[in-house]
């Protein structure tokens, strides 16, 4: 069957997902990691508080960004591609949800702290098993933001900005009557974006991005070595290119 034709009815069962007990990551490891970051900018805020005159005195805001990417390349939740041709659907985009906590160190930088999830669909062409499935990430990361000052003005977090993203990516596949296979990557990426603010409090941000993902020997049994590369490959195409579009509020 072609897997562009496949009904959601072809996924693996709500009630088969729901028996492995879907955890992105062990809890207390990305809490740490998270909260690290967190106390990092705090200090960092409490030593530069007098140097750094971020957005009328405002230096920490919190964001969300909705990343956004028509299905070109691989399919998205649905089993749909994205194309004009009759078996592909212009309604064929896969979204990831990112949430971010960011402070100025500098006149023209900001670095910051994220954790972004996404569900999407995956194809098998192995021997042994093809078909679709469900695919599903979370990330946590830090980033880096370079403000134009000079060539545009821009006063971080206010502008237009060159970025820089380490993330560090846990996946969960699922394949009908398989069981759950979990791989970990790292992905490198960069990109331009433009931040707004209104009413000198609400933040809006727009962006493009992309990416290099490495996989990581973290799992050597031969299944998890075998599915490896397919994971990889359809977490780089969902990166390859990426639009955002995102909210958020300047706290202090």
């Amino acid at each position: 069957m072609n897997v562009l034709n496949r009904r959601k009815s072809d996924y693996p069962s709500n009630e088969q997902l729901d028996k492995t007990h879907y955890i992105p990551y062990n809890i207390s490891h990305i809490l740490g990691i998270f909260c690290g970051v967190i106390i990092s900018l705090v200090c960092s805020a409490a030593a530069n508080a007098q140097s750094v005159p971020g957005y009328l005195g405002k230096r920490t805001y919190f964001e969300y960004n909705l990343y956004s990417a028509p299905t070109i390349l691989g399919i998205n939740q649905d089993g749909e591609q994205f194309g004009f041709d009759k078996d592909k659907t212009m309604g064929a985009w896969s979204f990831r949800h990112h949430f971010s906590l960011n402070y100025v160190t500098k006149r023209n930088a900001e670095i910051g702290g994220s954790i972004s999830t996404a569900q999407t669909g995956i194809v098998s062409d192995l021997e042994e098993n093809t078909g679709v499935g469900e695919f599903r990430f979370t990330s946590i990361g830090i980033h880096r933001n370079r403000y134009f000052v000079k060539s545009t003005g821009a006063l971080a977090p206010l502008g237009r900005y060159f970025k820089m993203d380490l993330q560090y990516l846990q996946t969960a596949t699922f394949f009908d009557g398989q069981p759950r296979l979990d791989h970990h990557l790292t992905y490198f990426g960069a990109g331009l974006g433009t931040r707004m603010i209104f009413k000198n409090r609400i933040t809006v941000n727009a962006s493009f991005q992309s990416g290099l993902l490495i996989a990581l020997p973290f799992n050597r049994t031969e299944e998890h070595q075998t599915y490896r590369p397919i994971v990889r490959k359809r977490l780089q195409q969902f990166h390859l290119y990426e639009a955002n579009l995102g909210i958020g509020i300047l706290l202090f």
